[in-house]
C-alpha cells in the first residue's frame, strides 16, 4: 500500500512528503517530477506543445506506474491528477488518500511567493490567476472530496504539524502494521474529525 496526497496547486504535497519520507524510511515520490523527467522539459513547456490531454495522459500513465512497480511510498500527487476517474480509483486501490485542502486566498499567496510557479504551474484557463484558482478550486473540491480517505485543513498548520497528523491516522489505520512509530497523543489544529472516513 502506498499513501497519496492529493489536493490544489501549493497545498504543501511535495513538503509533507519528504517529511513523512524523513520520519518513516520511506521513499517519497513526486509525480509531477516524474512527469518533467519522463517529458524532459518543464510542464509548461510540454502543455504549449503537446497540449493538456497529453499531459494528463502521461500523468496518468505515470500514476499507474508507481502502483504498479512499488509499494511503500509517500507520493505526492500533482494539483489535477483527480480530474481522470480511473486515477481515483488506482490511488484508492492501492493505498491510503489524503487531501490537503487549502483555501483559494493560501494557493493565490502561495503561488505569488513561489518562483517556481511559472514552469510547474502554467495557467490552465486564461482566467486573471486569482479568478482561476477560484473556478478550478470549485471544480475540484468534489473529486478531491470523493477520492480522500481523510481530510485536513491546512491554511494554518504548519508543515510539521500536517505531517503529524497523517502519521496518526497511518498508525491508527494500520497502514504499514510492520513500521512502528512512535504514539504521540498531540491532536494539531487544523484537523476537521467530521471529514474523516473509514478505510477497508
Amino acid at each position: 500500500m502506498n499513501l497519496y496526497l492529493i489536493g490544489f496547486r501549493c497545498s504543501g504535497k511535495s513538503t509533507i512528503a519528504r517529511l513523512l519520507s524523513d520520519r518513516i524510511g520511506l521513499a517519497a515520490v513526486d509525480t509531477d517530477s516524474c512527469v518533467v523527467e519522463r517529458c524532459g522539459c518543464s510542464i509548461t513547456d510540454w502543455v504549449k506543445e503537446r497540449g493538456w490531454t497529453a499531459f494528463r495522459t502521461l500523468e496518468t500513465d505515470v500514476l499507474q506506474e508507481i502502483s504498479r512497480l512499488k509499494t511503500h511510498q509517500v507520493v505526492a500527487t500533482g494539483g489535477g491528477i483527480v480530474l481522470y476517474e480511473n486515477n481515483i480509483e488506482v490511488m484508492k486501490r492501492s493505498g491510503f488518500v489524503v487531501w490537503l485542502r487549502i483555501r483559494p486566498e493560501t494557493a493565490a499567496s502561495r503561488m505569488t511567493a513561489d518562483p517556481n510557479s511559472p514552469g510547474l504551474r502554467p495557467g490552465l484557463t486564461g482566467e486573471d490567476p486569482i479568478a482561476e484558482i477560484h473556478h478550478l478550486l470549485q471544480e475540484r473540491s468534489p473529486l478531491y472530496a470523493s477520492a480522500a480517505d481523510r481530510v485536513i485543513d491546512c491554511d494554518e498548520m504548519r508543515p510539521e504539524a500536517i505531517a503529524q497528523t497523517i502519521l496518526r491516522w497511518i498508525q491508527e489505520i494500520r497502514l504499514w502494521p510492520e513500521i512502528l512509530l512512535e504514539p504521540s497523543s498531540e491532536s494539531p489544529p487544523g484537523e476537521n474529525p467530521t471529514d474523516r472516513r473509514s478505510v477497508s
